[in-house]
């Protein structure tokens, strides 16, 4: 989180699990959302597929440690916009959330 807020991006909103997190997208509308697979409570995944289920259309990049190409595909056909794997390559982070929100 601290990597993030010190880009000086606007407003960010840091959920804890993925109740949490599912409450501030029913409630805040987001230019991007940074999503950890395992995060939880409610894992990323279905959080992602309520995300899709209702019709967001915000780009969601799935962040996680698991490296298998199974994951990345469960990411990618449930809607995720990328897969960042950890530790996190915050060259590459960054320059997917800048592909992702010119888009």
């Amino acid at each position: 989180r601290s990597v993030v807020d010190s880009l000086g991006i606007g407003a960010i909103d840091y959920a804890t699990d993925g109740a949490e997190g599912w409450e501030y997208l029913r409630q805040n509308s987001y230019d991007l959302i940074l999503l950890d697979f395992m995060i939880p409570g409610t894992d990323g995944i279905e959080v992602l597929k309520k995300i899709k289920g209702m019709k967001i259309q915000t780009p969601v990049i799935m962040v996680t440690a698991k490296a298998m190409s199974m994951d990345r595909d469960m990411c990618l056909s449930h809607g995720a916009a990328a897969y960042v794997l950890k530790p996190i390559d915050f060259n590459l982070l960054f320059s997917t959330m800048d592909d992702l929100l010119a888009a």
